[in-house]
């Protein structure tokens, strides 16, 4: 009964800060709508929006910046031992580096505490690293998305994750440099930062096998989606086996497989609204290259989290394309549906459905790893 009570306490708090997030890039929208109108006229007049719509943007994404920072290690089961290791980084660093754990996240960790121990400015670096590059792409797509709905999936989607599951997003905030050489299709650099996501956590070798995938998914992404859920359903209890066989001691735990609770069909949900926009790009003869993308991305979700049916930590790698995966969605919405009012109710019903998960994460389990106060 007073974990109900904590949760009805804190929830107020939660979703005024989620408003407020939300209400500035509204304010940045209407800017940058303001600034479109005014492009064929005083250049004076369109850099006047144009500078005061990115300046209410960054200050959306300082805000999550410095509630990730501010709550040290009272929020995320993880952080107080992201703390200890940082902490002990430079006394422990030969033991470290001879763990299983990615040797150069301790370099990290021990560059850092050269210079200071506090674990504040620790945060503060690690934060940068995460929500920097989702900035940097909100900011290259911001005229052919909607920026309300792209800030509001992710505060109320991935956002609280990161309180938790902190070397993951660093990863996949590297991993998410990569986007624009991916959309100017210069397919090395983007492999090369999977590669740079690949040194803080190793979940990002299925970055480094899509990178190498993406040219041929992109077209053909219906064969490979049957193909890819095919080889998941029929391997299962093999690659379930394989992976208790190969993989690092400390990632054993998440690897028990246990078909007596039956499958895990929470885990499948999250794929209805990606397959359903996945299968109305399929529809078009041509596709524009944010829908190349959002198409290949959804092949990759979609064959991760069937995975997660039989191992529970890959579901975590969802991450590194549910996160892009917004942005392109947003512009799928606009691409697709050319009347206002077919985009406000496709963006309704897909605000609904991740304010839903919100809920379910909110009020299930992951309470417990990602909002509780410590």
């Amino acid at each position: 009964m007073a974990d109900i009570i904590e949760r009805i306490t804190l929830f107020p708090l939660f979703a005024a800060f989620i408003l407020f997030v939300v209400c500035l890039a509204t304010k940045a929208e209407s800017l940058k709508r303001k600034a479109s109108i005014r492009s064929g006229m005083l250049e004076k007049s369109f850099s006047r929006y144009t500078t005061a719509g990115n300046s209410y943007l960054k200050l959306a994404f300082f805000c999550m910046w410095f509630l990730f920072v501010a709550v040290g290690e009272r929020m995320g089961a993880d952080s107080s031992e992201y703390k200890m290791l940082f902490l002990t980084s430079v006394e422990h660093f030969s033991y470290y580096m001879s763990s299983d754990m990615e040797p150069f996240f301790f370099i990290f960790n021990a560059s850092i505490r050269l210079f200071t121990d506090n674990f504040y400015i620790y945060k503060a670096i690690c934060g940068l690293i995460m929500f920097a590059p989702f900035y940097s792409v909100v900011k290259y797509f911001k005229n052919k998305i909607n920026l309300p709905f792209v800030l509001f999936a992710f505060v109320v989607g991935p956002y609280f994750m990161a309180f938790n599951i902190i070397r993951l997003f660093m990863a996949s905030g590297l991993f998410l440099l990569g986007i624009k050489y991916l959309y100017e299709k210069k397919y090395v650099g983007y492999f090369l930062f999977a590669l740079l996501g690949f040194l803080f956590h190793y979940s990002m070798v299925i970055g480094i096998f899509f990178s190498l995938l993406i040219k041929p998914i992109e077209k053909k992404p219906l064969q490979f989606m049957a193909l890819g859920v095919a080889c998941v359903i029929l391997g299962a209890v093999s690659l379930q086996l394989l992976l208790q066989t190969v993989a690092l001691e400390r990632y054993r735990g998440y690897l028990a497989f246990d078909l007596s609770g039956g499958f895990r069909f929470a885990v499948m949900t999250p794929l209805l609204l990606p397959l359903y926009f996945f299968f109305s790009i399929q529809r078009k003869k041509e596709k524009s290259r944010e829908q190349q993308l959002y198409s290949a991305f959804a092949v990759f979700h979609t064959i991760i989290l069937i995975s997660a049916l039989f191992s529970g930590v890959i579901d975590r790698a969802a991450v590194y394309y549910s996160v892009p995966g917004i942005v392109f969605l947003s512009s799928v919405i606009e691409q697709l549906y050319k009347t206002k009012a077919n985009r406000r109710f496709y963006y309704g019903m897909s605000a609904a459905w991740y304010a839903l998960w919100f809920l379910y994460y909110y009020f299930g389990t992951a309470y417990e790893y990602m909002f509780r106060w410590r």
